[in-house]
């Protein structure tokens, strides 16, 4: 039994998921009511289904860093027999419900390939002399991997899934694809802050994420730069009137928000539950803001 100091870090846990899920939805349906695609639910649960699949498919493989970086987490997910079991129901009923009710595209099917090589030891490393010393590792593995694979799934996935299913053709306009590209920066930011997060323990575990390889401050200096940079091209494309003030007035909030959780976070000593509740609910607002964008334009 747990007590209840242990049963509220597990509920932290279990409110991070679904605040994930609840904004990965209402991303995934903004981004329909922009391209002019209605409103489909099946859609929104084939996008949250395939990327939850992947997740729980991660938590299994992840025990060991959950040790090292996120107590609470693993107190969550401790049985790691019924969690893959799930797992692969879910990956199932996905898919089933795919082929049942749209068709399976080649996007899907990538995705939960990635998702399992982002997740399992599936790839193996070259310049062993025998094949009994070849040693696999994950995607996930490979440095700065992970943050540009979260970033590109999640950013991609909610725009080319309901183009690639809904019934209507799609009206895919400039600013979507700089939508995209300001969902890229904001998630990259909100991985690499996770991982500043995680140092201590990634660096015990042997996990080369970018904090360990550089340093927290060297990949602060690079989370900036990445930011400001992105902001100064928003500007310049307004200079150039190929965006609307008030679109680049949101794109400019948007990527702000990563720092403002950094902030806020360091202010008022927030776990790492709390921080990542607060660093996912930059989909909500990314969804909210698409929304906005889609009545005023």
């Amino acid at each position: 039994m747990l007590d209840g100091r242990f049963g509220f870090k597990a509920l932290e846990s279990f409110l991070v998921i679904v605040n994930l899920a609840v904004c990965g939805l209402v991303c995934v349906y903004a981004a329909m009511a922009y391209m002019n695609l209605g409103f489909s639910p099946d859609i929104g649960l084939l996008c949250i289904g395939i990327i939850a699949s992947i997740y729980l498919f991660n938590r299994v493989t992840d025990i060991t860093e959950d040790v090292a970086n996120n107590a609470r987490r693993l107190i969550f997910f401790v049985h790691r027999r019924e969690l893959m079991t799930c797992s692969v129901i879910l990956a199932l009923f996905t898919i089933g419900y795919c082929i049942w009710r749209f068709r399976v595209s080649t996007y899907e099917v990538y995705l939960l390939i990635v998702g399992m090589m982002y997740s399992f030891p599936l790839i193996p490393l070259s310049g062993m002399r025998s094949f009994k010393e070849v040693k696999f590792i994950r995607l996930k593995d490979i440095p700065f991997m992970k943050n540009i694979l979260v970033a590109l799934m999640w950013s991609v996935s909610i725009y080319l899934i309901p183009i690639i299913h809904a019934d209507k053709v799609p009206k895919v306009t400039f600013m979507v694809y700089l939508l995209i590209i300001a969902q890229i920066v904001a998630t990259l930011s909100n991985t690499i802050d996770s991982d500043v997060l995680d140092e201590v323990g990634d660096r015990l575990c042997g996990v080369k994420s970018l904090p360990v390889m550089i340093g927290v401050r060297k990949t602060y200096m690079v989370l900036w730069s990445m930011i400001t940079v992105w902001i100064a091209t928003v500007w310049i494309l307004r200079i150039m009137n190929s965006i609307r003030t008030y679109e680049a007035i949101f794109l400019t909030m948007f990527a702000l928000w990563p720092l403002a959780v950094i902030v806020l976070r360091k202010a008022f000593r927030w776990s790492k539950g709390v921080a990542s509740i607060a660093g996912d609910m930059q989909l909500m607002i990314y969804g909210c803001g698409i929304l906005w964008l889609s009545h005023v334009r």
